[in-house]
Parts: structure tokens; sequence; C-alpha cells
């Protein structure tokens, strides 16, 4: 039988804020990549996280 570590809840909560940031910089990065505002992609990935991901990966690229 497998035993589970229980986290204490304050460190469950950082696990989620560095997730967050890590989603953060990624969606910024791609946004830039696809000519997009990578400051408003950057605070959207940071609020709503793997949503935004995915959001912005399947977006296309914006015509100049």
């Amino acid at each position: 039988m497998a035993h589970r570590i229980a986290l204490p809840a304050g460190l469950k909560g950082i696990f989620v804020a560095i997730g967050s940031i890590l989603a953060a910089f990624i969606c910024a990065g791609i946004a830039a990549a696809k000519g997009r505002n990578p400051l408003g992609w950057g605070v959207l990935g940071l609020l709503f996280s793997i949503l935004t991901l995915i959001v912005v990966i399947v977006i296309p690229h914006k015509d100049s």
C-alpha cells in the first residue's frame, strides 16, 4: 500500500505560487514569439495558469 506524504498547507501554497509564476513566464514567452502582448498574457498566465497556457498555445500568430 502506497503511503502519501501530507504537506503542510503553507507548503502547498508555495508549490501553487511557483507553478503560477512558471506558467506566467511560459505564457509570456509563447505570446512574444507569436507577436502578442507578453505582459498581458503573462498576467493572465499568473492568474489562470494552465487554462491560459492552453489558449496561448492554440491561438495563431498575429499578422503584422
